[in-house]
């Protein structure tokens, strides 16, 4: 089961890491990793990792793959469970929608 975080706790304890960050990580991942800590659930999430790395911040995404704020190109395995059984970006079917 999820620890209990009290609103904000896990934002404090990302702020904190601020002066532990690696050189390979991207500034403004840390201000969006307690953003969305204070704002969102990740129901899939082992929350023991959640808490000492914070969120995965996803920037962008096309086809099947997902790119985070650190530039790692991730395969989106999940996408078809909710909304995106078909990919991203695709204008094709954009366009064909609109017509």
């Amino acid at each position: 089961a999820p620890p209990r975080l009290m609103r904000g706790a896990l934002t404090t304890d990302l702020k904190q890491r601020k002066c532990c960050m690696s050189a390979n990580n991207n500034p403004q991942t840390l201000e969006w990793q307690a953003l969305s800590s204070e704002h969102h659930l990740a129901p899939f999430s082992d929350y023991k990792q959640l808490k000492e790395k914070g969120p995965r911040i996803i920037t962008r995404a096309e086809g099947v793959y997902l790119w985070d704020s650190e530039g790692h190109k991730i395969l989106d395995g999940m996408s078809g469970l909710w909304c995106v059984a078909i990919g991203y970006g695709r204008e094709e079917l954009a366009d064909a929608a609109s017509k």
